[in-house]
């Protein structure tokens, strides 16, 4: 019995201390051999490589994140993103355009192997599906003439949001919590434009993908990092651990590389 506690102890170790081996090289963005970790079996990943294809579900009717081209190609970020962890991979990519309320479902009748489309952390599914590290923020920003910046004093900002959406709840928050804010408020995002141009409105308030469209506007800039964050992840498999953390892997050296940091200016624009 003695003989097996410390078996149990030695092997507790083991894994702890590959555990932190692991999480230094991602810390300093280095590439891993999974296939030289002992993971527990992982028959997606196994597939993945015996057969040199990794499936992708997207829901490609969400631009930047995913649409289809005139010529029904594949863009957008979580496109771009997909490629370049097949690529890591040393696989080829099968994308699947699957709406956004089947796409768990497909990846649990293993249709495919992963799921890239803007998927925001949900405690209730860890049980059966595992996210990996955040590769995109597309909570609230700032929009604001390039004059301006973000407002020192909130109570003396005009402060534009559509009405009734996550930014006007969040204003209005803000303004309980310190000082009343000056709201203008549109009825539509589409809306936002117009007192920004026009003087009415100081700042604008939104989602990150709204901003980054109204930012196209050379007369206007969005402000990073976001007010609230809303970061979005891989999701794969719970049982697909080797495949996950190869994900992960592929995410850090992108980020140690900027090349994260590209794609998201290419699709969602903004200045830090």
């Amino acid at each position: 019995m003695r003989r097996l506690r410390a078996m149990s102890q030695l092997a507790r170790r083991w894994w702890a201390a590959l555990l932190l081996l692991v999480l230094a090289l991602l810390a300093a963005g280095r590439s891993i051999n999974l296939s030289s970790l002992p993971f527990t079996s992982d028959e997606t990943w196994t597939r993945v490589h015996r057969q040199g294809v990794l499936r992708v579900g997207t829901d490609a009717s969400y631009p930047p994140l995913a649409s289809l081209s005139n010529d029904g190609t594949f863009v957008g970020l979580d496109v771009d993103l997909a490629r370049a962890i097949a690529e890591a991979m040393n696989v080829d990519l099968e994308l699947a355009n699957i709406h956004w309320d089947g796409l768990l479902g497909a990846l649990q009748a293993g249709r495919i192997d992963m799921i890239i489309s803007a998927m925001p952390y949900d405690g209730t599914l860890t049980r059966d599906v595992a996210f990996s590290t955040a590769y995109a923020d597309l909570g609230l920003v700032l929009v604001a003439s390039v004059e301006n910046s973000q407002p020192d004093d909130w109570a003396s900002a005009r402060v534009a949001v559509e009405l009734g959406s996550e930014a006007h709840l969040y204003v209005r928050r803000l303004g309980q919590e310190r000082a009343p804010v000056r709201l203008v408020i549109v009825d539509h995002v589409d809306d936002l434009l117009t007192p920004l141009i026009e003087g009415s409105a100081d700042v604008a308030i939104c989602d990150r993908i709204t901003g980054g469209q109204l930012a196209a506007d050379s007369r206007l800039k969005m402000i990073l990092p976001p007010l609230v964050s809303e970061p979005v992840y891989v999701v794969t498999a719970r049982d697909a651990p080797r495949l996950i953390a190869e994900v992960d892997s592929i995410i850090a050296n992108l980020v140690a590389t900027d090349e994260l940091q590209r794609m998201n200016h290419r699709w969602l624009g903004g200045e830090e």
